[in-house]
């Protein structure tokens, strides 16, 4: 057998850095990004896959970051593969408030559930989750109106996942009177 030598020159390769969910696939052309031959020609991973030497330890069962490498004789250039856990639960719960009372998202908020049982916390997702309120009940942008008794719908979103919690108002409470007392009597009552 007659090996077939090959005429893939390179003066680049260029890989690129990127973050994939435990347990998603992953192969070489991912974090690849392209190669630059000797003649200035930008080549993508189907025209040099056959001839760049790739070093792959990326285990997706693990969170981790791992190094990419790739060869072709004396060019080379290796690329970082963060391999993080996947959010799969949003946990929220029911709040009750009385009006007047100050309410923000973090009070329904209980975590996010990751792939490796592991758990983000509010200041770990505050600038990337979103979260609505009930369309017909908002007042002024605001998702809860904790002026006004009522139970509002609150939605979170991270990432592809959802969960709805509900915060309830409740008027403030105001002494029950009985109509039917007609006086009231005060003994040993002594003002100064």
């Amino acid at each position: 057998v007659k090996e077939i030598k090959s005429n893939l020159k390179l003066k680049e390769i260029k890989g690129k850095d990127i973050t994939i969910y435990q347990n998603e696939a992953f192969d070489a052309s991912q974090s690849f990004d392209k190669a630059i031959s000797t003649d200035n020609k930008i080549l993508d991973w189907l025209a040099v896959s056959k001839e760049v030497k790739v070093d792959n330890p990326v285990d997706t069962t693990k969170v981790g970051d791992y190094k990419v490498t790739y060869t072709e004789g004396k060019v080379e250039t290796i690329s970082q593969v963060s391999v993080v856990a996947k959010p799969t639960e949003i946990k929220v719960k029911n709040v009750f408030l009385t009006v007047g009372d100050e309410w923000s998202p973090e009070k329904n908020f209980d975590g996010i559930l990751l792939s490796d049982k592991t758990t983000l916390d509010w200041s770990d997702v505050s600038s990337k989750i979103v979260v609505t309120g009930d369309s017909e009940n908002r007042v002024l942008g605001e998702d809860v109106n904790t002026k006004k008794a009522g139970e509002y719908k609150v939605n979170f979103l991270y990432e592809g996942i959802t969960a709805t919690a509900k915060v309830t108002v409740k008027d403030k409470a105001t002494p029950e009177v009985d109509p039917t007392v007609k006086s009231i009597s005060l003994k040993n009552i002594t003002l100064t």
